[in-house]
């Protein structure tokens, strides 16, 4: 029983007038900033911007506490630093998905029915109003303000209200799981949770490694980022010295090796993660990467397999080869890949379900834990309710598939979502959703109903954090989900106010236009349900061989390995050789000054560059912004 009451008294609740403020902060004052960037430069934003949005809120109230006298102690700054996500909250009505084609948000779905691609497919008579509003007029007139959007907003609401039930139900089964029973690594996270300690402790040495690797990371960023800014501004075109989101090789590697992709990422995040993860675990990312991407799709050009190599033309860029080589060929296997690491695990080891009901029923000693029933069955009640509303949609459905899709898919997915981040690499299923509606011949207006496939990897993660910052898990839950409502409102008055600036996309918001344009390929592919992107044999064999490889490798205590080098089978190789090069820098560091010491600072040093280069784009994105803005103004 004492045991029990001093572990209770380490974990503390973090909830305070400064960690509220800290909230408010990140939902008010970096939410138009995130929306700018991801609408300004694309997909390249998603880790750079969230990072920064991190630490410099983390950061600033830091320094706002030390100057008050009372510096923020460790919980109040890990609360912060995890209730970052919040500055997020636009994406449920610009356009949400995950390891799946964009089917829900407001923005996205009427680009979608405008959209030249749907048009000439003939697919944009036959969207549901539910899905989009019909009228061209609000199209063109840019407006969230007509009746036409009353039932596409009410679904989207309602959707993200029982989506957050499903995800925090499933995030706390994962964190009871992995985080208490199993207790995995997290490699990852572990550096993280020393940032927000030494941040809020302030030792002197420590705080001069990090601000000058964000001195670093400012110059980087000024370069990758701020000149292309700049020249837009002053000149009117963009000058880019290092490509963005990384350097093409392609033309040069179709002379040999026709089909391969080659090309190095951009971003400092990414070699930044190289530091993180274990190196072993940054060559089995590599290598899975290597397998599909380069050889695979060589290979896949050399005997003419699949409709990518039909349409593979010498000097294909990397999005293009990634994106057609995914879908026509590696999305099915992948699958079976990622079944297998989410459920092999628990065959091999039945234990860990066992004591997972076992610490249910009576608590141990060493940790928080909640009853099963209380974490299944909000999960199941909020999965069949999203299934329910798609039958009501969709009268025509299957009631029985729906469930089997929103409420057994997404918990395999969220398994190997939440298995993989505790290895140290997240891995999710890829077009789960799109493929089982082709194998049962889904047609017309279900493939617009909206679905759930288990998005909780980040509440597992900022458990992990929150467990190393001594932060109780309840605490996070509470404070993060009191603010959600508001960041909702916040993100859609600033969605509705951008899109009133100009057409979403446009010349003043070019990067979105990439990713939808690719969405908009794949959702009209998998609409027309053609038979060569689902394979079943290739599900199985993947599966097959997967299962067989974890079974050895866990033999040898080297599963970590073999799920990395699942991970890297869905990485774009650019991102395997940036995390590759940065691993290998990591490791020249570590020989130079010594592994505890690089242990102890390499988290320091990720999140100062992350930090800098974050910062330094934020600014010049303000800059620009502010230009537009003028630019837009009638006088």
């Amino acid at each position: 029983m004492r045991i029990r009451c001093e572990i209770m008294s380490r974990l503390k609740t973090g909830i305070t007038w400064r960690s509220v403020i800290g909230l408010l902060y990140t939902i008010v004052v970096f939410q138009p900033a995130a929306l700018y960037m991801t609408l300004a430069t694309g997909t390249t934003t998603g880790t750079m911007l969230g990072a920064f949005v991190q630490w410099a809120t983390l950061i600033l109230f830091v320094e706002l506490a030390r100057l008050t006298g009372k510096p923020l102690t460790q919980q109040e700054a890990a609360l912060i630093f995890l209730g970052s996500w919040l500055s997020s909250m636009y994406v449920i009505f610009t356009g949400y998905s995950s390891g799946s084609v964009t089917l829900i948000g407001l923005l996205y779905p009427i680009y979608y029915r405008n959209s030249d691609i749907a048009q000439s497919l003939g697919i944009a008579d036959r969207i549901p109003n539910f899905y989009a509003p019909p009228s061209s007029e609000v199209w063109i007139q840019r407006t969230f303000f007509s009746h036409e959007w009353m039932l596409p907003l009410s679904i989207v609401l309602i959707w993200y209200g029982l989506v957050y039930i499903a995800d925090l139900a499933i995030g706390l089964l994962a964190r009871q799981l992995y985080i208490e029973v199993e207790k995995l690594p997290y490699p990852t996270l572990i550096p993280i949770a020393e940032a927000c300690r030494t941040l809020s402790l302030r030792e002197t040495r420590r705080f001069q490694t990090f601000c000058a690797c964000a001195v670093l990371g400012v110059l980087y960023g000024t370069v990758l980022y701020g000149l292309p800014l700049v020249s837009l501004i002053v000149l009117g075109v963009e000058y880019r010295p290092i490509p963005i989101p990384w350097t093409d090789y392609n033309r040069f590697v179709h002379l040999i090796l026709p089909g391969a992709s080659l090309g190095i990422a951009t971003d400092v995040a990414i070699f930044a993660t190289g530091f993180l993860i274990p190196f072993n675990l940054v060559i089995g990312i590599f290598a899975g990467s290597l397998i599909t991407q380069f050889f695979g799709n060589h290979i896949l050009c050399r005997i003419m397999v699949t409709q990518f190599a039909k349409e593979w033309a010498f000097g294909m860029n990397i999005i293009d080869s990634y994106t057609r080589s995914t879908l026509y060929a590696w999305a099915s296997p992948l699958i079976g890949v990622a079944l297998a690491v989410g459920i092999v695990p628990f065959i091999r080891h039945p234990h860990l379900i066992l004591n997972a009901f076992r610490i249910s029923r009576r608590p141990l000693v060493d940790g928080v834990y909640y009853p099963l029933w209380k974490m299944l069955l909000p999960y199941i009640l909020a999965t069949v309710g999203i299934s329910l509303i798609g039958y009501y949609l969709v009268p025509t459905a299957n009631l029985l598939f729906l469930i089997l899709i929103n409420s057994f898919l997404s918990l395999i997915a969220a398994l190997v979502m939440g298995r993989t981040l505790g290895t140290a690499v997240s891995f999710s299923i890829p077009y789960p959703r799109e493929l089982m509606f082709i194998a049962t011949g889904a047609s017309g207006d279900v493939w617009f109903i909206p679905t759930y496939l288990g998005y909780m990897s980040d509440w597992v993660g900022g458990f992990k954090i929150a467990d190393l910052t001594d932060l109780h898990p309840w605490s996070y839950v509470k404070a993060t989900s009191a603010f959600v409502p508001l960041a909702l409102l916040m993100g859609f008055v600033w969605v509705a106010r951008f899109w009133s600036i100009a057409p979403i996309p446009s010349a003043f918001y070019p990067g979105i236009e990439v990713s939808w344009k690719i969405n908009a390929i794949y959702q009209s592919l998998f609409y027309t349900a053609s038979p060569d992107i689902f394979r079943q044999d290739w599900l199985v064999l993947g599966a097959v061989v997967t299962s067989i490889v974890l079974l050895i490798a866990d033999r040898f205590r080297m599963s970590g390995l073999i799920v990395s080098g699942a991970a890297g089978l869905a990485t774009p190789m650019p991102m395997a050789v940036s995390m590759l090069i940065g691993g290998i820098i990591g490791k020249i560091i570590e020989k130079k000054f010594g592994k505890a010491l690089w242990n102890e600072y390499k988290g320091l040093v990720a999140g100062g560059v992350i930090l800098g280069e974050g910062t330094i784009t934020v600014f010049f994105v303000s800059i620009l912004l502010l230009a537009k803005s003028i630019w837009f103004l009638p006088y």
